[in-house]
């Protein structure tokens, strides 16, 4: 159930939106049917999602994540209010160990790759919008339907 995945997220993740004072915003229509994934490896990839988010955001900023029912698929997005990615490094911004260059925040380049890798290996799709100081919408849309 997608509903368990968000809230594993959010349980894991709380701490860290508490320490810079931001909030986690939840917009998730219900019932949902279920996605066809790997639990731990789909909750993996958002706590990495929202762990990013954080780490990208201002203080007192809010985080918005959303599910949405498409067709027969469920996209779920994170929404932030960060700096965003310069267009030039969209392309790029899966590939293992890439950074954005100018980016001071700590990581290794791996935690969007390994995500593209669980999601896609599930049938999915992950994906992501972004406007440079206007910040970044990361997605991931998963199967309600056997693969």
């Amino acid at each position: 159930q997608v509903a368990e995945i968000i809230q594993y997220a959010l349980d894991a993740t709380r701490a860290q939106a508490q320490q810079k004072n931001i909030q986690l915003e939840i917009s998730m229509p219900s019932p949902l049917p279920n996605v066809w994934v790997d639990r731990e490896k789909t909750a993996w990839v958002m706590v990495n999602l929202i762990s990013n988010a954080l780490r990208y955001s201002p203080l007192q900023s809010t985080i918005h994540i959303s599910v949405k029912e498409e067709e027969k698929d469920i996209r779920l997005e994170v929404s932030d209010q960060g700096p965003g990615i310069a267009a030039d490094y969209i392309p790029r911004i899966f590939e293992r160990y890439f950074r954005v260059p100018g980016t001071n925040t700590e990581g290794s380049g791996l935690g969007l790759a390994i995500s593209k890798d669980f999601i896609e290996a599930q049938g999915g799709k992950i994906g992501v919008i972004s406007t440079p100081e206007k910040g970044s919408t990361f997605y991931i849309t998963l199967k309600t339907e056997n693969p």
